[in-house]
């Protein structure tokens, strides 16, 4: 027997009722609308998660560019975390320019700007952004932005932690950059 995807199967089933029983009519229309609200809340999932991790990073950028080296003891281990050279510092502009931008992509994430082509394009452009970051890797980011290659720390915490973080709200964004659910 064949098997279809979920709304194809329910839109084929709607296509062969003719004039059969009314409840087969209702199951059908059931069965279509349930796999909408599936889609619906993972498109709600998916913002939530996206505006909630740019958000948290926009934050901790504000706190950096305040100049503080939290969560990091000193601004020469923060530079090893983050750009992986404790001789090379981003400047205060960069990290003011990576904290708005990241708090501006948490709101459109989260729905701000409605459900225009822009914001939709602006979400998937983000979340690809993200997912090369992810798949690149931490020294690829740092050659296209000039930087020197990063020590073993930052290698190591890039392979563990920052490209799952990177891939997780790419996904988030790529996923809620549909429509917003009705």
């Amino acid at each position: 027997m064949l098997t279809y995807p979920p709304v194809y199967a329910a839109n084929l089933r709607l296509r062969n009722l003719g004039a059969q029983h009314p409840r087969r009519i209702a199951r059908a229309w059931r069965s279509r609308a349930s796999y909408a609200e599936g889609v619906d809340t993972v498109t709600r999932l998916s913002r939530t998660v996206a505006s909630c991790g740019l958000a948290a990073a926009g934050a901790l950028h504000a706190v950096w560019a305040l100049g503080s080296p939290w969560p990091a003891g000193s601004a020469r281990e923060l530079n090893e975390l983050v750009v992986g050279n404790g001789e090379v510092a981003p400047g205060t502009a960069a990290t003011w320019l990576v904290c708005g931008s990241a708090l501006a992509g948490a709101a459109v994430a989260a729905g701000a700007m409605g459900d225009r082509p822009l914001a939709v394009w602006g979400r998937r452009i983000a979340g690809a952004a993200l997912l090369a970051r992810a798949a690149l890797g931490g020294n690829a980011a740092l050659r296209v932005l000039g930087l020197p290659p990063g020590g073993d720390r930052f290698t190591r915490l890039d392979r563990r932690y920052y490209r799952a973080l990177f891939a997780v709200l790419g996904a988030a964004l790529v996923l809620g950059a549909r429509r917003s659910p009705s």
